[in-house]
């Protein structure tokens, strides 16, 4: 399968930590537990689709530095083909911060990445040529977006951790996706009411309609709910949570 993927690509630096939150010290000796590769959505996702067999083009945004180069060279390594834009005044960087539980706290600098934008005139032939095309959601692809769904192309999306199922920064990757990815993690499980709704989003030779959920949190509490039964009947609602060792 031919998958074009559109996302970020960085230098990341993992950093071991004895737990959340950190105390405070002014030197730490971490043996082999400091490393930095080559990382990011896009790169991860164009590595794992190779791996698993697929022809994978990865479209992004790097600076002219020495980080770029390692990107670059790592992406031959893997037989991963690009088209890269070296428009950005320095490559992305990140450092995650992860204890032994397997938490984690990430800060991400992106430089001036998200004032740029992938020109779909550019990436044509990849355009052309894929079954998928898996486009992260940052800011650089809503052209792409907006092009690959005027193709009829699948597009796949990861929204991540999303508070708010109308957030206004996700909404065109929500909107045009047909293959959406998110995830709970930082956040509670609570209880929410979903209104199913419907709207027409293009008119050719058929009406095509746009499906949503209108949503709305029932609870909020600050801690997850890990069982939930409804009775229509009764129109009843019982949630099981388990707090301090017991459940509720």
């Amino acid at each position: 399968m031919n998958i074009l993927v559109s996302g970020l690509l960085n230098i990341e630096t993992t950093v071991s930590v004895d737990g959340f939150p950190v105390q405070y010290n002014p030197v730490n000796y971490k043996f082999f537990g400091i490393s930095s590769n080559v990382s990011g959505v896009g790169f991860n996702l164009a590595k794992a689709l190779s791996t698993l067999g697929d022809t994978v083009s990865v479209v992004s945004f790097l600076g002219n530095d020495v980080e770029a180069d390692i990107v670059l060279a790592q992406l031959k390594n893997d037989h991963i083909q690009s088209r890269i834009i070296r428009s950005l005044k320095k490559t992305p960087a990140s450092v995650i911060l992860y204890d032994p539980q397997g938490k984690r706290q990430i800060y991400c600098d992106l430089k001036n990445i998200q004032e740029q934008s992938v020109n779909p005139c550019d990436v044509e032939g990849e355009l052309e040529n894929c079954d998928i095309a898996v486009l992260c959601n940052i800011n650089f692809n809503r052209k792409l977006l907006k092009a690959a769904k005027n193709k009829g192309i699948t597009i796949a999306t990861d929204v991540h951790v999303l508070s708010d199922i109308n957030d206004d920064y996700n909404r065109d990757f929500m909107e045009n996706a047909d293959i959406l990815f998110l995830s709970d993690e930082g956040g509670v499980v609570n209880r929410y009411e979903a209104v199913f709704d419907s709207s027409i989003s293009r008119i050719d030779t058929a009406v095509h309609y746009l499906y949503y959920a209108k949503t709305h949190p029932l609870t909020d509490r600050s801690f997850n709910i890990e069982e939930h039964a409804y009775n229509p009947v009764t129109n009843t609602v019982a949630d099981l949570s388990l707090t301090d060792n017991y459940k509720h």
